[in-house]
């Protein structure tokens, strides 16, 4: 297939084709949630990521790149009809379901996005094929909110959650023609124990989580809660459509910027970025005038996208300095499993707080960055 479309970016754009997105906390609510209760929800879905990384990068490394995004995208499948049951018959247990199950889908998906794309194309095609790709799953999230307000209008909830279904159905068609990537045999020469205690003895490795969690958590409370405050400052929930599209095109600069990172700038972009992010989070929990919470909700995404960049390459960077490419995979996955720890903690204490609003939860987040900051900042210098 062509450069352009391939099996694998039309994965990418299916699976981006998520038409309850903008209403997803209302998807349980409506069943019968409380926020609390979701927050929880979360929580099981960060325990099995938790529980399942390191396995599921294991079993990646031995089974290959290919299958393993075949399975998830099984799972995620799989999930998505939970998911929609879940909903239509109000059931909790059927909801703490279709958390287990994403969660897996997700185990056997991180990591290996990054390792297929090594394995197939090689280091020098990584970077235009990922990017590339990310721009198709971007795509599809703005072609499925643009398609939301029709959908949600003539078949409400019950037909966002149909339409994401059948778009997971198409990905996972896709998913068994992708190229398979070269043979992994050679792949076992490094014994995971090794990396696992090369790794543990990595203080940068700790450091990475904590700032990723708190990356991941930003991106939840975005996804999650934006519906939240445009209704608090008396906007209508419709208008999440022309948002999400506004976010969403604001963020494909971020190929643009990423391009100007290197490694002689790339700390003072991941400070200066880390610190806006983190007064961004803080204002839009604080303020209350519908504008300035609208401009907020346009560039967030795109202050965590950037941080987000630089950390993923930082993460490539210890691997391939502990001499682990055969375990990539695996060494991927670690980096999630531990920042899916402090993210449950994260979680659980964003549960208790959301008595007093989504509002505090921003803030709360906004401020552990910006304690965090110094830390990974001086780190990276101090391993300079």
């Amino acid at each position: 297939m062509s450069f352009y479309f391939n099996r694998f970016n039309c994965l990418q754009l299916f699976n981006g084709l998520i038409f309850y997105a903008p209403v997803a906390l209302l998807v349980r609510t409506q069943a019968g949630m409380t926020v609390s209760q979701f927050l929880l929800l979360q929580a099981v879905l960060s325990i099995v990521i938790f529980a399942g990384e390191v396995p599921a990068g294991m079993v990646t490394d031995r089974i290959g790149y290919k299958n393993s995004i075949v399975l998830s995208q099984l799972l995620l499948l799989s999930a998505r009809a939970c998911l929609m049951a879940a909903f239509l018959m109000k059931s909790l247990p059927l909801f703490v379901l279709e958390a287990a199950l994403e969660g897996l889908s997700n185990v056997f998906y991180s990591g290996t996005y990054d390792a297929y794309l090594y394995g197939v194309y090689g280091e020098e095609e990584y970077l235009r094929r990922s990017t590339l790709a990310n721009n198709f799953g971007t795509t599809g999230f703005i072609l499925s909110t643009l398609l939301y307000y029709v959908f949600y209008a003539l078949f409400g909830i019950t037909g966002l959650l149909v339409s994401s279904t059948i778009s997971s159905l198409a990905a996972t068609v896709c998913s068994f023609g992708l190229e398979k990537e070269k043979s992994i045999a050679e792949k076992q020469e490094k014994g995971s124990a090794d990396v696992f205690k090369t790794l543990l003895k990595s203080r940068e490795l700790w450091v990475m989580m904590l700032v990723s969690a708190c990356l991941t958590m930003a991106m939840l409370f975005i996804n999650f809660f934006y519906v939240d405050k445009l209704m608090a400052v008396g906007l209508d929930e419709k208008l999440m459509t022309p948002i999400i599209l506004g976010y969403s095109v604001v963020e494909l600069l971020n190929a643009r910027i990423a391009k100007r990172i290197n490694s002689k700038n790339q700390k003072i972009f991941f400070a200066v970025s880390g610190l806006i992010l983190s007064v961004g989070l803080i204002l839009f929990g604080v303020l209350s005038g519908a504008m300035p919470v609208v401009i907020l909700m346009l560039i967030l995404p795109l202050l965590v996208d950037i941080p987000s960049v630089i950390l993923s390459k930082y993460e490539n960077d210890l691997i391939d300095s502990i001499v682990a490419e055969e375990n990539r995979a695996t060494v991927l996955s670690v980096f999630s499993m531990g920042g899916s720890l402090p993210e449950i903690a994260m979680l659980l204490v964003s549960s208790a707080l959301s008595g007093a609003g989504t509002a505090v939860c921003f803030i709360a987040l906004g401020v552990a960055i910006i304690l965090l900051l110094p830390t990974f900042c001086l780190d990276k210098m101090h391993k300079k």
